[in-house]
């Protein structure tokens, strides 16, 4: 085994872990999400809770506001009139309140569904990030044994990934018929001479 693969060895193996720890990171990045998204599902119900109360106390505010109106002109508070008018602001009161409830209900419902999304995101990225890992691992492997099976691997001529058309005879890297009379890339040997 030479050093070259050695070193595409040591790349395949950190390539694998980098996969992992990069899915790993994505995923816990989107299950913090998720864990706020319910967290603000949670919020929005309440919000809407203490906003339809609040509504609730206006409204009866508003209520006697109406009646000593009606009492300080004269007017009996069980007079159709005034049943009709009290009667009308107390169901449009009720129905701002379902209205508020309802609003935090459906802001819940989106943040829920967003985590849900993010929990799905992050299990795929956790597999996707096996997936990638395992991959990198028979790239890495396909890579070493085509290596190994080609002129220039390891098992040709003795191993060590030597050329088979190396002229052994001299370091120059070349044929012997380049370094001969004419140093020129384009000389060919001479059939004469």
């Amino acid at each position: 085994m030479s050093s070259n693969d050695t070193m595409a060895g040591f790349g395949t193996v950190l390539g694998m872990f980098g996969s992992i720890e990069e899915g790993e990171a994505t995923s816990q990045s989107l299950d913090s999400q998720a864990k706020m998204q319910r967290q603000n599902a949670q919020l929005a119900e309440q919000k809407a809770q203490a906003d339809s109360l609040r509504l609730s106390v206006f409204a009866d505010r508003t209520t006697g506001s109406i009646k000593s109106s009606y009492a300080a002109n004269g007017i009996a508070s069980n007079s159709g009139t005034v049943r009709a008018v009290l009667q009308a602001s107390g169901q449009n009161a009720e129905l701002d309140r379902l209205n508020i409830i309802h609003g935090g209900q459906i802001r819940a419902l989106n943040y829920n569904n967003q985590a849900s999304l993010d929990e799905f995101g992050a299990n795929q990225a956790l597999t996707g990030s096996y997936f990638d890992a395992l991959a990198k691992a028979f790239s890495g492997g396909s890579k070493a044994y085509a290596r190994d099976k080609t002129p220039g691997g390891s098992e040709y001529e003795g191993g060590g990934g030597s050329d088979p058309f190396e002229n052994t005879a001299s370091n120059s890297g070349g044929p012997a018929w380049f370094y001969g009379d004419n140093p020129s890339p384009h000389a060919q040997p001479s059939r004469y001479g």
